[in-house]
């Protein structure tokens, strides 16, 4: 007796094809219901993000510190304008080679002034004598004058501390020294004057 084969029913027809929705459509379900409260706290670890996906956006205040950037990764074109002020700069780190053609001007040296120290010039007599910047300032330049028409400068040339002459490409010069010959029988004065930078 041969079998008899039945067509499946409507009411079958439709419980499969509901099943088969179920089953292809749950787990997309289930992704889009996952929250911020499902999550468990450190669960995400790098691994689990894809490259390039953190943005601006995503950064909590503050979360990047120094060390998280990696050494010398702080490009030019990374800083703000102005982002970078004297505090920041150290002591000594501008050299001439950073600074570009006409960056100095005469405003940012400073302030030059003149320290004069006047001198009684005897008659028939010869006088040297030394004048100083004050401490903090740099000796730029000096010199000497007198009213006398009957005498002659000696010297005129800059000096240490100490008082003693500079050795060549000596730099530590803080004082101007100047000696002066009064061939006039009439006592008479004579400045001299050292050019500071404050």
């Amino acid at each position: 007796m041969r079998p008899t084969s039945r067509r499946p029913s409507h009411a079958t027809v439709i419980a499969y094809l509901a099943l088969f929705v179920a089953l292809c459509t749950g787990s997309a379900w289930a992704a889009a219901s996952i929250g911020p409260n499902d999550i468990q706290k450190n669960a995400v670890k790098s691994r689990h993000i894809k490259n390039g996906q953190v943005k601006k956006k995503d950064l909590h205040g503050a979360s990047v510190n120094t060390d998280k950037i990696q050494d010398g990764a702080v490009g030019t074109l990374d800083l703000g304008t102005d982002s970078v002020t004297s505090p920041k700069i150290a002591d000594g780190g501008v050299n001439s080679g950073d600074l570009a053609n006409g960056a100095v001007d005469a405003p940012s040296l400073g302030n030059v002034v003149a320290r004069v120290k006047e001198i009684t010039l005897p008659a028939n007599g010869n006088v040297a004598d030394n004048v100083f910047c004050q401490p903090g300032e740099r000796l730029i330049g000096g010199g000497a004058r007198s009213i006398l028409f009957d005498g002659w400068l000696v010297s005129s040339r800059p000096i240490k501390s100490d008082g003693a002459d500079p050795a060549d490409g000596q730099d530590d010069l803080t004082g101007w020294r100047a000696a002066v010959h009064n061939d006039s029988a009439t006592a008479s004065t004579f400045k001299i004057f050292a050019m500071c930078l404050q």
